[in-house]
């Protein structure tokens, strides 16, 4: 198997164990703990081909080193290495997880792959792509992380020259106080997407973005679901910089002890939709915020968080260009 792996690298060719597979209609997570060892890549060949080991003379192909329907066996350690071609683990099951913590990396893509941790990188979190350098695009449109004793994304200080794509049934389960999925001071050079993404914390924020920076917009809409635990919030973006527009549009944000949003201030260079069937159960926190553009909330929104004491929207300070009526 890791053979052809190897030879399909040098043909440029993506190594398919699931002929089934697509983006929209994967194996689930139970389905994976079925595969046999006909689909095992143990992850130190993964690591030594990514170092430029294990490949004939005429190299990689520069379209990557492209996996579905794989099991890795073993964490994959590519911390602090500079890896020259994309890596593609599409559909995979990675049972003991990703630590990329300070890599750098053309493109990383991970779409439909589900991904957990071993109990040494319980603390690091599932996926680990702290202080990480991705070139263009990071890629997990419907990827399930989960750990059990800390964070199942971290990604502090991460950065990404393209798009952050964390959509359409993406899921991160993580416990504890640094958040389901942790990107405080990260940059995004494009769109931060988690439209109909769903994060929860049973201890802890759903989404730690303080200080983030999205220059292509932040979309958390079209049934994005986000609870947390606790004064952090269940959707934490203190100091956050958001590059064109912030849609909650359709989102469901719920902490049943704290705030919601805390998101006091945030920067909006366009509009902020907080409309459709936007709900949020717990405080609004956008103290100090600046919205260049529209300020978009449903009537139905605003008259929840007036009438629940515990509810309320804390906005002294917020400044926006302009605001069309409520609906």
């Amino acid at each position: 198997m890791e053979q052809r792996l190897i030879d399909h690298l040098v043909a440029g060719l993506r190594l398919d164990l699931d002929s089934a597979y697509t983006e929209h209609s994967g194996a689930s997570g139970e389905e994976m703990l079925g595969w046999g060892a006909v689909r095992e890549i143990r992850s130190e060949v993964i690591r030594s081909i990514l170092r430029g080991q294990l490949v004939p003379v005429e190299g990689p192909d520069p379209c990557g080193l492209r996996v579905s329907g794989a099991r890795i066996v073993g964490r994959l350690d590519l911390e602090n290495m500079v890896v020259a071609i994309p890596l593609e683990l599409a559909g995979c099951h990675i049972p003991e997880g990703i630590n990329a913590r300070e890599c750098r990396i053309p493109r990383l893509a991970l779409h439909g792959s589900t991904i957990g941790v071993s109990t040494a990188g319980r603390k690091s979190g599932a996926l680990c792509l702290t202080g990480a350098n991705i070139g263009s695009t990071l890629r997990l449109t419907g990827a399930r992380l989960e750990n059990e004793q800390g964070p199942a994304l971290s990604a502090d200080r991460l950065h990404v020259g393209g798009g952050m794509i964390l959509n359409d049934g993406f899921t991160a389960l993580g416990v504890g106080p640094s958040g389901a999925v942790r990107c405080q001071g990260a940059s995004i050079g494009g769109q931060l997407n988690l439209r109909n993404a769903h994060l929860e914390n049973s201890d802890g924020p759903a989404l730690s973005g303080d200080r983030v920076t999205a220059e292509g917009g932040l979309r958390m809409n079209d049934g994005f679901k986000a609870f947390g635990t606790g004064d952090a919030g269940a959707v934490r973006l203190l100091g956050a910089r958001i590059g064109g527009q912030l849609s909650l549009r359709d989102a469901h944000l719920a902490n049943p002890d704290g705030p919601a949003l805390s998101a006091n201030g945030i920067s909006i260079a366009r509009d902020l939709f907080m409309d459709g069937t936007f709900a949020a159960v717990g405080r609004v926190g956008l103290v100090g915020a600046s919205v260049k553009g529209r300020l978009v909330v449903s009537a139905k929104a605003a008259r929840a968080a007036t009438h629940r004491p515990s509810n309320n929207w804390e906005v002294d300070g917020l400044g926006y260009s302009g605001s069309p009526p409520m609906r």
